[in-house]
């Protein structure tokens, strides 16, 4: 049961929601949602489209965050099969920001100015 705790008598989970918790409001909060809620709601069957967009926004936020608590929950031991899942997910991203970049050079090295 040492696991659950961490420092100072404070539990690992708190300390997780703690750490974790400004990234999520901002991107609950972030403008894509509030501007679809609006439009939403001053389209046709407003109140009834508005809640129904809220309903799934949370309940992707819910998914996303489930599915990454259970593919990554182990991911601090150095042998877990979730750290192996992490290294490569940040080789592979690192991998599509090189790809990204590179793209972006050609194209615009490929405009030229008027």
């Amino acid at each position: 049961m040492s696991w659950v705790w961490g420092w100072e008598g404070e539990t690992v989970l708190t300390q997780a929601i703690g750490a974790v918790l400004p990234a999520a409001l901002a991107i609950a909060l972030s403008p894509f949602p509030v501007i679809g809620i609006v439009m939403l709601l001053a389209g046709r069957q407003g109140r009834r489209n508005g809640l129904l967009f809220t309903a799934g926004w949370i309940a992707g936020l819910g998914i996303a965050a489930t599915l990454v608590v259970v593919v990554f929950g182990g991911a601090e031991d150095p042998e877990s099969p979730a750290s192996a899942i992490a290294d490569w997910g940040r080789v592979l991203a690192g991998a599509a920001l090189i790809v990204l970049g590179a793209h972006m050079v050609e194209a615009s090295a490929c405009r030229r100015p008027e």
